[in-house]
């Protein structure tokens, strides 16, 4: 995070992860999650990295490293898309989109930036691609809510993409749409830029930590990786595929023997579900999920975010065959019990209530 930036968000009231310096919460965490899902809010994402990849030939490398298709994404939308490793197991997930004419960019956690490009350098070979980080170029805010489109519009003093997925400019500014429980956007700005549209926003929105703005991507079912979990998910069982992460018409990438497989066989026999636990401390990527009468785990936490006092939204990766088995636990069978919830869209396999 550039140091005025975290400055100007010090005197804004941001308490600060010590580790990674990403923005925790303005003081009130409980209140700002309960916010996140129905309120006007905007936040700061510096807990997101971005990669820029670059040159006559980035569109055709990125195509061949990526579960997704590269070649047919168009410059006003955005694309989830996963990197694997040779056994299809993911080492990130990205959001790629035209940065502009002649960068393609890589939206993924930012801890994760540096294992990415250092893997994407190993394929780059004589191809004429650059591959830069682009973290501390930017810096990015999202907005969401109810009137987020107006709101930013406003602040922008342009109006503002509308389509889930769709990419544009907006008074300049590069602009991300992205699924939500309300309309929510991505906005990456210079620093006076987005001092003046922090201002703005803060006049009918509130500002929340990372957490609350992550609890959306569990509403919207978006699965992500952390250094935990690299190389323990393939890209069905996170519904990759169901997100339009996951192309079964474009050639040869790493992994994708593996997923094609695991795709002509049938169904994967893993899938992320939204759940909710009481828990005193909170739960990490990678944790272990088992049923009453199990074991062994049968699944692992892929992400958790604190949703109330001592409650934790959960993305987990689970058999499907334990979902017929209630009730779920984490860390062990006599462990605090998960509430599967439903995500916004249908999970082949997963009956919805």
């Amino acid at each position: 995070m550039q140091p005025e930036w975290k400055g100007f968000l010090a005197n804004a009231g941001a308490e600060f992860d010590q580790d990674s310096g990403e923005v925790l919460h303005f003081g009130v965490p409980v209140q700002e999650a309960s916010m996140a899902h129905t309120g006007n809010i905007f936040a700061d994402l510096s807990h997101l990295g971005l990669i820029g990849v670059s040159g006559e030939q980035a569109r055709d490398f990125l195509h061949s490293q990526l579960t997704c298709d590269v070649t047919g994404l168009s410059e006003n939308r955005s694309r989830l898309g996963g990197l694997c490793d040779p056994k299809g197991r993911l080492l990130a997930i990205v959001r790629v989109f035209w940065l502009d004419a002649d960068t393609l960019a890589l939206s993924l956690p930012r801890v994760l930036v540096e294992p990415t490009i250092a893997h994407l350098q190993k394929y780059v070979l004589r191809a004429k691609v650059t591959i830069s980080d682009l973290s501390n170029r930017y810096i990015r805010l999202g907005v969401s809510g109810p009137e987020a489109l107006r709101l930013l519009g406003e602040a922008l003093g342009d109006s503002v993409v509308e389509p889930v997925d769709a990419t544009g400019r907006c008074g300049g500014h590069p602009v991300l749409r992205i699924s939500g429980p309300q309309p929510r956007l991505e906005v990456l700005l210079e620093n006076d830029a987005a001092k003046q549209v922090w201002e703005k926003l803060n006049v009918h929105g509130a500002p929340v930590g990372s957490d609350a703005w992550q609890l959306l991507d569990h509403a919207s079912g978006l699965p992500m990786i952390h250094p935990a979990t690299v190389g323990l998910f393939v890209g069905q069982s996170v519904n990759l595929e169901l997100l339009d992460g996951i192309s079964f018409r474009k050639g040869c990438y790493p992994g994708q023997e593996v997923i094609a497989r695991l795709q002509h066989r049938g169904r994967p026999n893993r899938r992320m579900i939204l759940a909710r636990c009481l828990n005193q401390q909170r739960p990490e990527p990678g944790d272990p999920i088992f049923s009453s009468d199990g074991a062994q785990a049968i699944g692992h936490i892929a992400d958790a975010r604190p949703d109330g006092d001592n409650a934790w939204s959960l993305l987990l990766v689970v058999r499907l065959d334990a979902l017929d088995n209630p009730p779920l636990h984490l860390h062990s069978a006599e462990g605090p019990e998960i509430t599967p919830g439903e995500l916004p869209y249908a999970v082949p396999g997963i009956k919805s209530d």
